[in-house]
């Protein structure tokens, strides 16, 4: 299945309440703490298979847009010679700092993927983890042709989140969430921006070839405070959302979860992977 992009192509929008075209200023205060700590990691042979296919080279140049607290860039940082990790969150920026300590390949830099200044035909690979669905696709991979050297790449990185199994437990957590999110507080791209239906078919569309997709399997285990904190990560219950109903949701969830008795350790094979589209 083609991983989804966002809705249909619209035009772009310049809301000056919002970090990115579909998320306001605040949609993720507060999480960076728990980004950092509870989302599983991207598989090592995911970033790996990534950088052989795309043909970085050693000591290679990566733009990462919409890095979060830098789960593409941390993990690279020994692997290439520098990196822009680019993100309109402070708080975020700020949490991957504090990670990475003194970093000579990191460059960490407060910017929509959109407003972005970057040298053109400098990049070796462009990557944006989960952020994607975030941009104005159409000015962003407009934009990511032209930082891009000749025949790299760039590539759309995703996880197939919120226990989406069959199992007991995973049902059981799916449904206090059902209960508790606000879809008022779920972001949605307002009128005027330019997104696509799957990854694909931004590439394409954007005028990027050899477009590909490849995904990886990984063993994660949670436990209930891990989840809360995974959940507490997101835009749509983060505990600003949640707000004075916090309590009575994790009172919830892990009434919930105790019912299926156990070990409290609950065992999911995660579903990671990357669309490709390399510049002519």
């Amino acid at each position: 299945m083609s991983p989804v992009a966002g809705g249909t192509l619209l035009d772009s929008d310049t809301s000056p309440d919002r970090i990115a075209p579909n998320f306001t200023r605040e949609a993720f205060a507060g999480t960076a703490g728990y980004y950092s700590r509870f989302r599983p990691p991207y598989p090592p042979v995911l970033l790996s298979d990534l950088l052989t296919r795309a043909e970085v080279p050693a000591g290679g140049r990566l733009l990462d847009l919409g890095c979060g607290p830098g789960r593409i860039a941390l993990p690279l940082q020994d692997r290439l010679g520098e990196i822009w990790a680019v993100d309109p969150e402070p708080e975020m920026l700020a949490e991957g700092r504090r990670i990475a300590g003194p970093s000579r390949s990191i460059r960490w830099i407060e910017s929509t993927a959109e407003q972005l200044v970057a040298p053109l035909g400098q990049f070796d690979l462009i990557t944006a983890g989960e952020s994607f669905h975030r941009f104005d696709q159409r000015v962003v991979g407009a934009k990511a042709l032209g930082w891009l050297r000749p025949g790299h790449c760039l590539a759309l990185l995703w996880q197939v989140n919120l226990w989406p199994g069959d199992e007991e437990w995973q049902k059981s957590a799916r449904g206090i969430v059902s209960r508790y999110v606000d879809m008022r507080s779920a972001s949605s791209p307002p009128p005027g921006i330019g997104q696509f239906a799957t990854f694909q078919e931004a590439l394409a569309s954007i005028g990027f070839l050899d477009i590909s997709t490849h995904e990886f399997q990984a063993i994660h285990e949670w436990t209930v405070e891990s989840m809360l904190g995974y959940l507490y990560s997101t835009s749509i219950l983060s505990r600003r959302v949640l707000g004075d109903r916090r309590s009575a949701f994790e009172a919830d969830f892990k009434g919930a979860l105790a019912r299926l008795g156990g070990n409290g350790v609950f065992q999911e094979s995660i579903r990671f992977g990357y669309a490709l589209g390399r510049r002519a």
